[in-house]
């Protein structure tokens, strides 16, 4: 089937049918903690080809034919919808594309619709807890989320976990997904729900605003991870569970912060910086831990960097930046991804200028006053999520604007590094010594520009007992739901 008619052939199913469809296979890749590990999508459809579909779907209004894909008619016409999307290829490349322009592009869109949908949901529902119930004398974040949603976070928090718990295949409850099951759901979070739904045409205008053309669907920033509930003719659907966690943690930020410049200054301030001493406090791989402090140096007052870590003779500068991707990314807008090349490259400027013109001369933060050598200084610019630019390009800006020789400009790429907040929270609670990492990767410039620190090869669970600990709390609350499971008699006793 060709790419251009699969709106056509969609006309002939009705918007039920293809909502339920979509939901059924998103069910497939689904699994407690996010979405099922690498290897088992294998011989399924991808997360981003089920939202493509899904947009396909919404799009494709005026059904007039009323078909469903249970018969072997269905079954073909779906089976080659799903190959139309997986084969096509999105867009022409212009005269000028070149081979370097490719790689870039293609770890851009392969970054934000891939990498960011594998990434421990019970991390990111730690770190969405802190954000959302932070205060101190300069914000107060959970009254402004209050304010804003007329609910506390955890209420988001519980529906995002039971459907993760409940709508995975294979789960020993999956029978119960019914239409019962679902209104229990509807009715029980109905208060939640409303800010996280969308009637079809109001979604439809919003989605027009980031797409005019059918070749975007699979980059384009898809609304379904905002609104993943849509209401058609008075009745809800749920088309894609897989995109609740994100609806529920990223998008929930950016729709509190969005237009109040104010809260956002605040929230990269106090509410980042504290989250960062936080979750480093949780690690055991350092034994100095400095958070940001003024200094006076020539009579003028300045600040250190956001945090500094020492492990025995070794030294670590952490710089924390609520960076997010922009959305003109996602379709390869080249101002969006020169904008994020420079602002990128002046947070590394600013992190290698501290560390090598003024830690260890201007101020030194640590109890024995000592002098570290340079190659034994490390950097990390922390960003609240990753755009997937390719490292190097952001450390040729640096080296440009900084006029560097081909030594220094080896330090620079050896001992700075870029990370997301992701990574970070990894690293802590899978135990992991950030330090052991940064020297490895110091002596691998084959390893110089990856996006992670982490060996590949080596799998570990989230060991800390912190985020253990959340887990089983955020468990427990399940109990209740279950109870009213029971006593609506859906789960029989």
């Amino acid at each position: 089937m060709e790419y251009e008619r699969i709106p056509l052939v969609l006309k002939r199913f009705s918007f039920e049918a293809k909502m339920e469809e979509a939901q059924r296979y998103s069910n497939k890749i689904m699994s407690p903690s996010g979405l099922i590990e690498a290897n088992l999508l294998r011989g399924k459809w991808l997360p981003w080809e089920l939202n493509t579909y899904a947009l396909f779907s919404i799009f494709t209004i005026n059904e007039y034919n009323n078909q469903n894909f249970l018969n072997t008619y269905g079954k073909k016409r779906f089976s080659e919808i799903m190959t139309s999307i997986r084969v096509s290829q999105h867009g022409e490349k212009p005269k000028s594309y070149s081979s370097s322009n490719f790689l870039r592009d293609f770890l851009i869109v392969v970054g934000l619709t891939q990498f960011i949908l594998q990434e421990n949901k019970y991390m990111k529902y730690y770190r969405y807890s802190y954000f959302f119930n932070f205060s101190n004398d300069f914000v107060d974040m959970k009254t402004e989320f209050f304010g804003k949603f007329n609910q506390n976070y955890e209420d988001f928090l519980q529906l995002s976990n039971i459907v993760n718990l409940f709508y995975p295949e294979g789960n020993s409850l999956q029978s119960i997904l019914n239409e019962d099951f679902h209104n229990l759901i509807y009715k029980e979070f109905s208060q939640v729900i409303k800010f996280l739904e969308l009637n079809r045409q109001e979604f439809i205008d919003l989605q027009r605003k980031l797409i005019n053309k059918s070749e975007h669907y699979v980059t384009s920033y898809n609304y379904l991870y905002t609104y993943p509930f849509i209401l058609h003719q008075e009745k809800r659907y749920f088309p894609l569970p897989h995109t609740l966690t994100e609806a529920v943690t990223t998008s929930l930020l950016t729709r509190l912060t969005a237009g109040n410049n104010d809260l956002r200054s605040k929230f990269g301030k106090y509410v980042l910086e504290s989250y960062l001493t936080h979750i480093v406090s949780l690690g055991s791989f350092f034994e100095e831990c400095i958070e940001e402090y003024p200094y006076n140096f020539k009579r003028n007052q300045r600040r250190t960097v956001d945090l500094m870590l020492r492990k025995q003779d070794l030294a670590l500068l952490i710089e924390c930046k609520s960076i997010v991707p922009q959305r003109g990314l996602r379709n390869l807008n080249e101002g969006d991804i020169e904008r994020t090349i420079l602002r990128l490259s002046e947070n590394m400027i600013q992190l290698y200028g501290n560390a090598t013109m003024k830690f260890g001369k201007e101020y030194h933060p640590f109890d024995e006053r000592k002098t570290f050598e340079l190659s034994d200084t490390f950097g990390i610019v922390i960003m609240l999520e990753d755009s997937f630019i390719r490292r190097e390009e952001i450390y040729k800006k640096v080296a440009q604007e900084l006029d560097l020789d081909i030594d220094q400009y080896n330090h620079l790429c050896s001992n700075f590094k870029f990370i997301s907040l992701y990574e970070l929270e990894r690293i802590i609670f899978e135990d992991w010594d950030l330090f052991e990492l940064l020297g490895k990767n110091k002596v691998n410039p084959q390893a110089w520009f990856d996006f992670t620190l982490i060996p590949i090869e080596i799998r570990k669970e989230g060991l800390n007992t912190h985020l253990k600990s959340f887990i089983d709390e955020l468990n427990r609350e399940l109990t209740n739901f279950v109870d009213v499971l029971h006593k609506e008699g859906i789960i029989k006793s």
